[in-house]
């Protein structure tokens, strides 16, 4: 029987009459190592901090955007979606500024000391 396979893909096997992984030919496995990855895939800090990255220059383009065409209701929740995708960006990447800001420090008290 298959172990640690995704419900869903296993209710698929069991509805084929598949009991177990050798039945599958090189083109079915191409398919379940496919699915199988979009499934227990997890997204990374770092996979979200670029993704962050990468709104908030569309956002801001949006915003621009929804102002020129004095559409208030647009620019409104554009700008709550920039926002928000800004705060998660500072809640994101904070621990990494504040190592930063302590690795400055204490390469200061190095050069300091006699």
């Amino acid at each position: 029987m298959f172990s640690k396979i995704p419900t869903l893909i296993t209710q698929y096997f069991n509805k084929q009459g598949i009991e177990d992984f050798t039945q599958l030919d090189a083109e079915e496995r191409a398919t379940y190592d496919e699915w199988y990855a979009i499934l227990e895939a997890q997204p990374s800090v770092e996979s979200l901090t670029k993704f962050i990255e990468k709104e908030i220059p569309n956002l801001q383009k949006a915003l621009q955007e929804a102002i020129l065409e004095n559409n208030d209701r647009k620019a409104l929740l554009t700008t709550a979606r920039l926002q928000n995708y800004e705060a998660l960006h500072a809640v994101i990447t904070a621990p990494d500024r504040g190592r930063e800001v302590l690795e400055g420090h204490i390469t200061n008290l190095i050069r300091n000391l006699p």
